[in-house]
């Protein structure tokens, strides 16, 4: 069978040998999952809506005569929209120029560390100059061994842009549900201050009101964490239905983007808030190291001993967090493709790359270079148009001077961009986390649905990974 070229290989007569694998995930039954862990975040939101409701007049977490007008809201509601524009005009760009883009990373990093080395070199030291020699080897390095990965990179980014683009609903879903992150975060902030700028706290100068918020950043973080992951598990879901039914996932509000929101939010909504309350406690934990240290450090006597005990037990938690994160995202995409338990998914998916032998691959993605990218030139884009709109229509800021003028509209346009831009981007990484599971799972299925993209993900992966198990025949 013959078929065009797509992004990172070129159009070449094939032959597709199946893989016949195994598949190692089943559908699960739908039947609520760690159900303790739903009931005991629902438990902690019902907390905080009542102390919401028994504060009358929160006081304002910050002093200010400043009135924000309807303009300046308009304004940001524009820039908003505009944005989305440019981060899914992004996703075109990405999805035509994936292999350059990664590439042209990888010659940029490689510059800036050359150009950092030879600026150390110059100092003179003979410590800078050892430092500058090995940072240029060091890339040189980098480069050399990162360059056999781009086109392994190109076609997950390819694939996983598709499978957006065909389904943008998740989109909105992200944006959405990142405003209502922003919105329940500052209504915390404002519960939690009210509690703490009680009479003990307005009338003293001690500072016992401050160790009450010790752990307020951490149950907001639980917050945000339980809805970044609910977008993630739909995102996985909604993959798992393009590479395997296409025709249920081919539409903005399509029925593979409707069902996998459902299911994230009832069926394994309890196995997100396990997760989710795994790396908080984490987290928590960390910042209560942080905080002791400070207190150490600030101490008229400090304990060697005990600032010696806070600094391993810190690196420890660390280490901790960050093994939950690159846990989290793997067995959060099985969840989403499978409906498992969430220790459940975690043990399928780690079974699933050591039966393919994958358990180096999945630490070897640079498309996050590519993603930073599109998330700057949201912003930039957005910070531009924000200049011209206020130059046109809005005419903000004219308290300002005419140069300090465009500066604010680019700053806040910029900043309006970079956000909007982050989140879009973030759904591309999950996908992505979710294209190479189901690559390892089922590659026949994209074959079949999706063979334009099966051939440039088999032409990639073989490229990176001789040795992965995926077959590419071309006709002689």
């Amino acid at each position: 069978m013959s078929k065009a070229g797509y992004g990172t290989v070129a159009a070449q007569p094939e032959v597709y040998t199946p893989t016949n694998w195994e598949k190692i995930g089943e559908v699960q039954a739908p039947t609520y999952k760690d159900v303790p862990f739903a009931i005991a975040f629902l438990a902690h939101l019902a907390v905080m809506i009542y102390i919401r409701c028994q504060v009358d007049d929160p006081t304002p977490l910050i002093d200010s005569d400043v009135e924000v007008t309807g303009d300046q809201y308009g304004f940001v509601v524009v820039l908003a929209l505009c944005s989305v524009g440019f981060a899914i005009g992004m996703f075109y760009l990405i999805q035509r120029m994936a292999l350059v883009l990664i590439q042209a990373s990888i010659i940029g990093s490689v510059v800036f560390s050359v150009f950092i080395g030879i600026s150390m070199i110059m100092l003179g030291n003979i410590l800078t100059i050892i430092l500058g020699v090995l940072c240029i080897l060091g890339s040189i390095w980098y480069a050399k061994a990162a360059w056999k990965y781009a086109a392994y990179s190109a076609a997950n980014l390819e694939t996983a842009i598709a499978a957006i683009l065909d389904n943008l609903g998740l989109c909105f879903m992200g944006i959405a549900s990142s405003a209502v992150s922003l919105l329940w975060t500052v209504m915390w902030c404002v519960v939690f201050n009210a509690v703490l700028q009680g009479d003990k706290c307005m009338n003293n100068d001690d500072d016992d009101c401050d160790e009450g918020g010790l752990f307020a950043p951490d149950f907001v973080f639980l917050d945000i964490l339980v809805l970044q992951y609910i977008v993630q598990v739909t995102v996985a879901g909604v993959i798992g239905t393009w590479w395997t039914a296409p025709a249920e996932a081919d539409s903005c509000c399509s029925t593979a983007v409707i069902d996998s929101t459902y299911r994230s939010m009832t069926y394994s909504f309890g196995s997100i808030c396990m997760g989710s309350l795994l790396l908080a406690v984490v987290k928590a934990l960390r910042a209560t190291t942080d905080y002791l240290r400070d207190q150490q450090r600030s101490s008229d006597e400090p304990n060697a001993i005990v600032g010696i005990l806070l600094c391993c037990a810190e690196c420890i938690l660390r280490m901790l967090e960050g093994i939950l994160e690159y846990f989290n995202q793997w067995a959060f995409s099985y969840i989403g493709l499978y409906g498992y338990s969430y220790l459940d998914a975690g043990k399928g998916v780690v079974e699933l790359f050591q039966s393919r032998g994958w358990t180096t691959y999945v630490t070897e993605d640079i498309a996050s270079n590519v993603t930073f990218f599109g998330t700057l030139m949201t912003g930039v884009l957005t910070g531009g148009l924000g200049v011209l709109l206020n130059s046109t229509s809005f005419h903000l800021f004219e308290d300002s001077e005419d140069a300090s003028k465009d500066w604010i509209a680019f700053g806040v346009a910029g900043v309006t961009g970079l956000v909007i831009g982050g989140i879009m981007m973030n759904i591309v990484s999950g996908a992505v986390n979710t294209v190479i599971v189901c690559m390892a799972e089922m590659p026949d299925e994209l074959q079949a649905n999706h063979p334009k993209y099966s051939q440039a993900m088999r032409y990639g992966w073989l490229k990176a990974f001789p040795s992965c198990g995926l077959k590419y025949d071309v006709v002689v």
